[in-house]
Formats: C-alpha cells, sequence, structure tokens
C-alpha cells in the first residue's frame, strides 16, 4: 500500500497541491498496520506539499500501542524535521481548513478508509454551489 501512495504522489505531484490522509486502511491496515508503517507512510508523504491527517480507521478496533494522536504526531514531526508541512486535526476542523485554504487548480487527494471520501464530495459541491 506504502509504494502506491509514493507512485501515486509522485504521479500527481503538482505545484501548491494539498495532499489529504487519513491514515484509514481498511480491514487489517488499521492500528496495528499503522503502528508498524507510520515511518513509510509518513515518507510517502514528503511528496505532497501538505498533508492532512485525520484518526486512524479503527472499525472499532482499540489502539495496540500507540493512539492515533500519537501515530499522527510521528508522521507530523518526520515530515516537520524535513522541512514539509503536516496537520494533524478532527475531520470537521480539517473540512473547514479546506474550505477556507483551497482555490481554483489545487488538488487535493484522499486516500484511506472511512468517512475520508466524503470529504471530497462535500468541497465540490460547496464549489459548484458558488
Amino acid at each position: 500500500m506504502t509504494g502506491v501512495m509514493i507512485q501515486t504522489l509522485q504521479l500527481v505531484k503538482i505545484e501548491q497541491s494539498f495532499f489529504l490522509t487519513d491514515l484509514k486502511k481498511p480491514y487489517f491496515y488499521r492500528y496495528g498496520r499503522s503502528e508498524q508503517e507510520w515511518p513509510l507512510y509518513a515518507k510517502a508523504l514528503e511528496q505532497s506539499d501538505e498533508a492532512l491527517i485525520l484518526d486512524v480507521y479503527s472499525a472499532e478496533e482499540t489502539p495496540l500501542r500507540l493512539t492515533s494522536a500519537q501515530i499522527a504526531g510521528r508522521i507530523s514531526e518526520h515530515l516537520h524535521a524535513r522541512g514539509h508541512q503536516a496537520r494533524y486535526d478532527s475531520w470537521d476542523n480539517i473540512l473547514s481548513y479546506l474550505r477556507q485554504t483551497a482555490s481554483q487548480g489545487d488538488l487535493i487527494l484522499t486516500i484511506g478508509a472511512g468517512s475520508v471520501s466524503r470529504l471530497g464530495r462535500l468541497l465540490a459541491a460547496q464549489k459548484e454551489a458558488v
């Protein structure tokens, strides 16, 4: 999955694009996979201009050792240390942020499971209404 993320980001890399991930992985890609592979996710996100990170898709699974906030914090620290923008926040705050900052020509890429795909539909609906 991480290799696909890197390839996708390399293919769509454009100036001033946003990359939105929620670290949500279906089935066995939940806490266990996110705890083990957060360094690979962070490396993949180096391809983005900005990483917006939501909670791990838990499917009612409890964290093994790291919480969503800890996983996102490690990814954010990795990206900040390499000069990249990264932010972990709530779904509503990320949606609000994108509504305020996204502009014509920006690419917002959502990868993950759960409600992350709704963000794109909500943003597109808002832009069509304007």
